[in-house]
């Protein structure tokens, strides 16, 4: 079912059949979700290579934008996840994600939210972070989804689910699925172009060969040694990224008398805008 731009942001998985798997969803995310401008409390010139996102663009504001894919960078400190960017601290923790998130669906229980979690400046072995996930968090596992499988959209609305990037964390495991994670070249058209070939790549898989193979699309680059930040990148990147979507990358794929849409895979965003979120969603 092709999804109307003017659909509403908040409740846009509604319009997707529940046995519609994760993988043949096109989702729009975000990179470093809680490192939005300010989130660090440092000097801008710092915050120039720290902030991912603009500074309105709490986890809340994302969900209601649009936004389903989360990535969530957890520091363990005394015992719990503080959400860090490298070094920095964004000043805010797990559980107050975690709350933003239950309470958003809990108000839009048609859609689901895929989130990464992923130790981020801390060396705790894997065994101590999952004893804090399944012990001071545990409470909140009700509302997710820790399967290893990639589900049907039905049997995880209302639900968080979670893409594990620690070793045996319970969720579907990170390294198996498709990642497109080159953050080091800051050449615009070569970044764009791996973007692209990506989508191509999901597109082929779940769409031609008919399989069900989650693929997340990281469209994010940095270069601090050349003073280049996340958002000098975006800038330049997304206006090229758009322009992609609405002259060569098609909302459905004609197989014979079949028309599918078009599964994309996960596009994971610095500096998201309105309209690319909504070029992502259209491919539904």
């Amino acid at each position: 079912m092709r999804i109307s731009l003017l659909s509403d942001t908040n409740n846009w998985m509604n319009a997707i059949d529940d046995n519609t798997n994760l993988a043949h969803i096109s989702i729009p995310g975000t990179h470093d979700s809680c490192a939005h401008v300010g989130a660090s409390q440092q000097p801008e010139m710092f915050d120039k290579f720290i902030a991912t996102q603009n500074k309105e663009c709490t986890i809340t504001k994302q969900l209601e934008k649009g936004i389903r894919y989360l990535d969530i960078r957890c520091c363990v400190i005394d015992g719990i996840f503080a959400i860090h960017h490298g070094v920095f601290y964004l000043h805010i923790n797990f559980g107050d994600v975690l709350n933003e998130c239950i309470h958003f669906l809990a108000i839009n229980n048609s859609e689901t939210i895929v989130m990464r979690i992923k130790q981020e400046y801390s060396s705790v072995s894997d065994e101590e972070f999952i004893n804090i996930f399944n012990g001071y968090y545990g409470s909140y596992q009700s509302s997710m989804y820790l399967g290893n499988q990639v589900p049907i959209l039905g049997n995880v609305r209302g639900k968080i689910v979670i893409l594990a990037n620690v070793f045996e964390l319970p969720g579907i495991p990170y390294d198996s699925i498709n990642t497109q994670d080159d953050y080091t070249d800051t050449d615009i058209e070569k970044k764009l172009g791996e973007i692209v070939n990506f989508i191509d790549q999901s597109i082929n898989t779940n769409n031609t060969e008919h399989k069900s193979e989650l693929y997340l699309n990281q469209c994010n680059a940095t270069n601090p040694w050349e003073f280049i930040g996340p958002k000098d990148v975006a800038n330049k990147l997304n206006p090229k990224l758009e322009n992609e979507f609405i002259n060569n990358i098609p909302k459905r794929i004609i197989n014979g008398s079949i028309s599918e849409p078009a599964h994309i895979g996960v596009i994971s965003m610095d500096f998201y805008t309105d309209p690319l979120v909504s070029e992502v969603i259209e491919r539904n």
